[in-house]
């Protein structure tokens, strides 16, 4: 965990980060261990389903093509930041479009910034998920409409869906528990983030890791 202290006490991750489609059975095995905490009921909502993802491939009997993929946004030191969860199809009155099951930072990055001091790291990692679900729809350079389901009460992640673009449709008006984020489709991704902050899902750099690391190329 590469962390620097600012003036103003706010830690700051030091170096870009960056988002990465979990393939492998090492990368689920983390995923066990990953915790956004279950203290809140949006944390324990979050772990439900990452648990769901890694019951998906870790069953006696997984999954040619797991239902869910998952999404992580790496720090410089390898560890993970967040991690988000995405289906193919979402539900009702959206049930046609994909679907951001669950997102959630860890707890020990909860109150962090970027190395530009400002942008929230829940903001980089569902900018990535909307790269990912782009990618996994086999249009990247066009990101397809996605909806997301959000707790009323939740002010931070209501902030860090604002920020990317997503639209908020409130639960009484779509008949729904929840506020209900939509995207439409081919809105240009936003923020823009540069690559001191944030790399690509695409980058060289980055796929240059994946080399290195043995990692399979990236594919739809």
């Amino acid at each position: 965990m590469l962390i620097v202290r600012t003036p103003t006490s706010i830690p700051i991750l030091a170096g870009p980060v960056r988002p990465r489609i979990l393939e492998s059975t090492s990368d689920y095995e983390h995923l066990a261990e990953f915790t956004v905490g279950e203290e809140k009921q949006s944390e324990r909502e979050v772990m439900t389903v990452v648990k769901a993802a890694v019951e998906e491939v870790a069953s006696p009997a997984p999954k040619a093509v797991p239902v869910r993929r998952v999404v992580a946004l790496e720090a410089t030191s390898g560890s993970w930041v967040g991690v988000s969860v995405v289906r193919p199809r979402g539900k009702p009155p959206f049930a046609g479009i994909p679907y951001i099951e669950a997102i959630g930072t860890a707890r020990g990055y909860r109150k962090c910034r970027l190395c530009d001091e400002l942008t929230r790291p829940g903001t980089a990692l569902l900018l990535g998920t909307v790269e990912a679900v782009s990618h996994l729809a086999g249009c990247p350079q066009a990101p397809p409409a996605m909806s997301a389901w959000v707790l009323p009460w939740n002010k931070s992640s209501h902030l860090m869906f604002d920020a990317v673009g997503f639209e908020r449709r409130l639960a009484g008006e779509v008949g729904c528990l929840q506020d209900v984020r939509v995207r439409e489709a081919g809105r240009r991704l936003t923020p823009q983030l540069p690559s001191a902050v944030y790399r690509s899902l695409t980058d060289e750099r980055d796929l240059a890791l994946r080399r290195e690391r043995g990692l399979p190329a990236l594919r739809p």
